[in-house]
């Protein structure tokens, strides 16, 4: 407010030319240098780089005490989910320390984080706080030298040790892949497997976090609709061969799975088609194209509004769909919840969601996002976890696609009797359902008891 005010006065009349720029220019000055930067005090083990944390070019680093152990370690590719859950943890109050896997040859010091001085302010008043450390892809999957130097994926043990909690994700792994492709030529480009790399080394950096973390830490695994779902046998073993031929036999063994890596009890939260980006990114501003007349907003802020489900029924069909999708902001709110036990989980939860036996899964919800401008409420995201344990008790233990609550319903039968003559023929006649060429689609209905209606459905 105090920048827009500042310069309406500069405007009338019109002032000797670059006096607004100056003017302008020296109150952004003032704002940046009010923010005091501090450096990292901690000492990363042996084979640990540090990424960058910042402010928007006003260059301000967080604190994180070195001898106390973390409430929560997210280990993930630069941004996306990883960044959000981060940052989303520490404006909760938490302790986070955030280990980022970069791109084979890229370093451990690619990333950087972008964070306003509102939230560096949020954060201090929450009494959360986050350290950064990082390492490349190819040194996480080889060994050590062999003259007693311990290995990086050893170095990332020692410095998620005692973590009440530990959060891993993919998600970045392609943007990752891109930011190095733009220094190859176009053949090196297709010689690449930097996001195969990629997601085995978060898988050996969430093994060695899960050994040196405290007992009964809280695992949270974010995947895709469908990823590492069921894996057969022959999945798991052309994985593990690929990295081996890929680094000569030198590299460690890798989990095949999130689930594997974490050493089961695992709370899996998947994700639709994503959209979204973290703070850091350019496509973090509200307007696409840039502020206009009538402006154009993006996704991300005009589709907060949630919806949870489990991803698979009791009878093991699988239930989250692929055509969803999902907004980042919430997928890291989310899952950071679950990570620093602001959700409580039923005390009843077992491994009854058909997940594979090597790497069982405590729970594995999908999360939806839809129309809203308003981000979810602590007290919606409670009613939200709230109904989806009770859909997990129920005897159906499935998704609820559509319900609603009527008043009193007189005749149920000539209600039937309603939907099957008058309301299914003229709905299913509707263009967007008549329309359709590929796939399912219903044709008719039919009462076949006093208060049952079929809905028949044609698969095209």
């Amino acid at each position: 407010k105090n920048l827009r005010a500042t310069m309406t006065r500069l405007t009338p009349p019109s002032p000797p030319a670059g006096t607004l720029r100056s003017a302008a220019t020296l109150l952004l000055l003032a704002i940046y240098s009010s923010t005091t930067s501090h450096g990292f005090t901690s000492h990363l083990p042996q084979s640990i780089a540090r990424p960058t944390l910042s402010n928007h070019r006003g260059l301000a680093t967080l604190d994180a005490a070195a001898s106390a152990a973390p409430d929560l370690v997210v280990i993930s590719p630069p941004g996306g989910i990883g960044e959000i859950a981060s940052v989303e943890s520490a404006l909760l109050g938490g302790s986070v320390r955030w280990f980022v896997v970069s791109a084979p040859g890229a370093g451990g010091g690619a990333a950087e984080v972008a964070l306003t001085a509102e939230t560096l302010s949020a954060m201090e008043r929450a009494g959360g706080s986050i350290e950064l450390a990082g390492a490349s892809a190819d040194a996480l999957l080889v060994n050590g030298s062999g003259d007693g130097v311990d290995g990086t994926s050893s170095a990332v043990a020692t410095w998620c040790r005692g973590a009440d909690s530990i959060l891993c994700t993919y998600d970045g792994v392609m943007e990752e892949k891109r930011r190095v492709d733009r220094a190859k030529t176009a053949e090196e480009r297709g010689m690449g497997n930097e996001e195969n790399l990629i997601k085995s080394a978060v898988r050996v950096a969430a093994r060695e976090a899960v050994k040196a973390a405290s007992r009964g830490a809280v695992k949270v695994a974010v995947l895709g609709a469908g990823e590492e779902l069921m894996m057969d046998s022959r999945e798991r073993k052309k994985g593990g061969g690929l990295l081996q031929g890929l680094l000569g036999g030198k590299q460690l063994e890798v989990p095949e799975t999130l689930g594997e890596a974490l050493m089961g009890n695992v709370v899996v939260v998947r994700h639709g088609e994503l959209f979204g980006a973290s703070a850091s990114s350019p496509e973090s501003s509200p307007f696409i194209g840039g502020p206009r007349i009538e402006p154009t907003i993006r996704d991300m802020y005009t589709m907060r509004s949630i919806r949870i489900d489990p991803t698979i029924s009791i009878s093991g069909n699988v239930l989250s769909g692929e055509g969803s999708k999902t907004n980042r902001l919430s997928m890291g709110e989310a899952a950071s919840r679950l990570a620093l036990r602001k959700i409580s989980l039923p005390s009843n939860l077992s491994n009854a969601q058909g997940q594979d036996d090597q790497d069982p899964a405590l729970l594995d919800i999908s999360v939806t996002s839809f129309s809203g401008t308003d981000a979810p409420t602590e007290d919606e995201w409670q009613t939200q976890f709230t109904r989806l344990f009770e859909r997990l008790s129920s005897p159906s233990g499935g998704a609820t696609l559509f319900t609603a609550e009527f008043g009193s319903v007189p005749n149920v039968r000539r209600l039937a009797e309603w939907i099957a003559s008058k309301w299914a023929p003229a709905i299913l006649r509707s263009y967007d359902i008549a329309g359709t060429r590929v796939g399912a689609r219903p044709v008719y209905a039919v009462q076949t008891e006093d208060n049952v209606v079929e809905i028949v459905w044609q698969e095209l």
